[in-house]
């Protein structure tokens, strides 16, 4: 954006920031499988494609916390560690392929997310807003 200093931005632009936030999740299978994985640790529910990323963010920046929980004897000795549920995300969140794919997948989608953020948070402090 340093480059294009006098580029307008539209109401469009985060939709169309959105739409390529999507197309990473549908046509790289890394992001797909990665937001899918993530989406086994947070249930966002029905969400929009930025979210899925801001989501990965957050899990990324918890993720000492995360592993120190999982693998604590708390939890170990708790009922949820031995449901299927519980098996499950304590495998992702142990799993240090996925913390990969989600350094991956923030560093592709990062650009994107700090322009939309940026221009959320101008069109928020607008008087029409």
């Amino acid at each position: 954006m340093e480059k294009r200093n006098k580029l307008c931005w539209t109401p469009f632009a985060v939709h169309c920031i959105d739409l390529t936030l999507e197309d990473f999740e549908s046509k790289i299978p890394m992001h797909k499988d990665t937001i899918a994985a993530g989406g086994e640790l947070i249930r966002p529910g029905i969400t929009r494609f930025a979210t899925s990323y801001l989501c990965l963010g957050c899990l990324n920046d918890k993720r000492g916390a995360l592993v120190r929980m999982f693998t604590s004897k708390q939890w170990k000795d708790g009922p949820f560690a031995k449901t299927k549920d519980g098996k499950l995300v304590q495998n992702t969140v142990l799993d240090k392929d996925f913390w990969k794919n989600v350094i991956l997948c923030l560093r592709a989608a990062f650009p994107l997310l700090r322009e939309y953020c940026v221009w959320w948070i101008l069109m928020k402090n607008q008087p029409w807003a």
